[in-house]
């Protein structure tokens, strides 16, 4: 009969063999394996920011996998190469140096911070009241002033429609919109209704494929008929794993406990 050492042996052989398929499976949804993509998941799989089990997200739904931001924000350094791969995408999609930083509140505040340091910019966060994502401490947008809203990871993009929104309040113009992960499976999509009134493009309105937020829903004052143009999103990676309502959860994950570990 095989011991208890046995036993222990076995079990870390499929720990490992599981470790190594779900990053292969990682590999596939992130994108091509190796280059760029390969030195991201890298550096998630090394900080320890890819978690399995059974897990609740920001926005209600639940999966089988989660991506611990807070996890790679312990290393700086591994932050400041994370930023160093975002910035040519964020060039591509025409947000220029310089451009102000608007991050939420936790998630993003370290991510956001390096954006603005390494792009010369001035960073400012969002933090909750009331359950609402506001700007607080004096920060203040300029009418007119392009702003890059950076977040950590995107699924139904609430989180990114509630700074929109307040983009919108002060009349200042998103630029883009920026992540380490986009786990939306594509199909996050975020637009700026064009203000006829004054010529220019305000965040006057923000919309997300996913359904969003209640607070993010009564921000939209405006008619559906008023014009719109797409705001760039630009995530460093996209890992498309599944996620399920709670009433509707595959056998393997309602047989774990639910947990909410924060990003």
């Amino acid at each position: 009969m095989p011991n208890k050492q046995d036993d222990e042996q076995g079990n870390k052989q499929s720990d490992k063999q599981a470790e190594k398929q779900g990053g292969e499976q990682r590999d596939e949804q992130g994108g091509e394996q190796g280059g760029e993509q390969g030195e991201v998941l890298q550096i998630f799989r090394e900080t320890g920011a890819l978690l399995s089990g059974h897990f609740v997200l920001r926005s209600g739904l639940r999966s089988g996998h989660f991506f611990q931001c807070a996890q790679v924000c312990q290393h700086l350094a591994k932050v400041t190469r994370l930023v160093e791969l975002l910035l040519p995408k964020l060039a591509a999609a025409g947000v220029a140096p310089g451009t102000t930083v608007l991050a939420p509140a936790m998630g993003g505040l370290v991510l956001g911070q390096e954006v603005a340091r390494q792009m010369g910019g001035r960073f400012i966060f969002a933090e909750k009241e009331n359950d609402k994502l506001v700007l607080r401490r004096n920060f203040k947008i300029a009418v007119g002033e392009p702003v890059l809203i950076v977040e950590d990871v995107v699924t139904r993009g609430g989180r990114v429609l509630e700074c929109l929104a307040i983009v919108r309040q002060h009349r200042g113009v998103p630029a883009a919109v920026a992540a380490l992960v986009d786990r939306s499976a594509g199909n996050a999509k975020f637009t700026d209704v064009v203000d006829r009134s004054v010529g220019n493009a305000q965040s006057a309105d923000a919309q997300s494929n996913d359904a969003p937020s209640a607070d993010a829903q009564s921000t939209n004052t405006q008619s559906t008929n008023t014009p719109s143009i797409a705001v760039p999103f630009v995530p460093l990676l996209e890992l498309s794993f599944p996620t399920y309502p709670p009433d509707a959860l595959p056998p393997e994950l309602a047989s774990l406990p639910a947990v909410k570990p924060g990003s």
